[in-house]
């Protein structure tokens, strides 16, 4: 089994929540114990404005207590699983990245939007960071008001971007076990893009060419998935970006999980993702899931 546990991070709002569906899903067909987690940034109270009399305002203590109280009543959603359950002082990012460094077969949920206290989980931020330094799998929902958050998410299959290079391949084995455990199709996708050959004489028969080969990749590809035991797999060769027609199919897609491998640099300025990971997370409304890349 790839994965032990999970790693749920939240942050009482009702936009973090919409991981929830999903982790309840993979937490009963991967039958592995549950974390539930949520931050308390000190930065929170540092930035407080001075106290106005008559108003208000919590302490460490008291956000902590209410949060052990929040996750209490979440932890009893998850029913017949394990659930364990922290409230943790100090940065978000920094958190979840150790506690999920503790164990390599830690798979972290999130959603990429929330709100904590007086600050946002934006992606760009926390996500973002997590995204891009995380050395475990993350499971990213990009979530909105309206997702539900109650019962479990019915996903139909798992779609898999690959380019030919030994890199994106990394995400095969990690989906590969997700379609078994939750009995769904995988589909090897295969963007083919002209926009470097539209001025060659030739652009027809390069396109062609290039076409061919990449059905001959993702033929190839499916007879390895089939004697590796899986036995829904197909697969999809579209014409386009990259980037913008993985997050087309996964819109028309909606019960569809994308799995993506990343390798994120840290710099001085900014945390950075591949370019096509990057408009993927940033743009598609589904759950994805980034492998990192060493």
């Amino acid at each position: 089994m790839m994965y032990k546990k999970l790693l749920v991070t939240l942050d009482g709002s009702r936009i973090s929540e919409a991981v929830l569906p999903y982790a309840r899903s993979l937490a009963k067909s991967l039958k592995i114990p549950v974390q539930l987690m949520q931050a308390v940034d000190p930065e929170d109270f540092r930035l407080l404005p001075e106290p106005v009399q008559g108003q208000y305002y919590e302490t460490q203590a008291e956000r902590t207590a209410s949060g052990v109280a929040y996750l209490e009543r979440v932890a009893v959603t998850f029913p017949d699983i394990a659930v364990k359950f922290c409230v943790e002082l100090g940065n978000p990012a920094e958190l979840i990245l150790d506690k999920a460094a503790a164990n390599s077969g830690t798979l972290i949920a999130m959603a990429s939007h929330g709100r904590s206290g007086f600050q946002h989980w934006l992606l760009g931020s926390v996500a973002h960071k997590v995204a891009s330094v995380a050395s475990n799998p993350l499971l990213l929902v990009r979530a909105n008001q309206e997702m539900k958050t109650d019962g479990e998410a019915e996903l139909t299959s798992v779609l898999v971007p690959l380019d030919g290079s030994e890199l994106a391949e990394m995400a095969l084995p990690h989906a590969r076990e997700l379609a078994i455990e939750l009995l769904i199709e995988l589909i090897v996708l295969r963007v083919c893009d002209f926009s470097n050959y539209r001025r060659l004489p030739r652009v027809n028969q390069i396109a062609r060419e290039l076409k061919l080969e990449a059905k001959e990749y993702l033929e190839k590809k499916m007879r390895q998935l089939e004697a590796q035991g899986l036995e829904e797999v197909s697969y999809l060769i579209l014409e386009g970006d990259p980037a913008v027609e993985i997050v087309d199919i996964a819109q028309k897609k909606p019960d569809n999980l994308v799995a993506i491998t990343t390798h994120g640099r840290t710099g001085i300025k900014r945390w950075l993702l591949g370019s096509v990971t990057e408009h993927v997370i940033r743009h598609a409304t589904g759950p994805i899931l980034i492998i990192r890349a060493p």
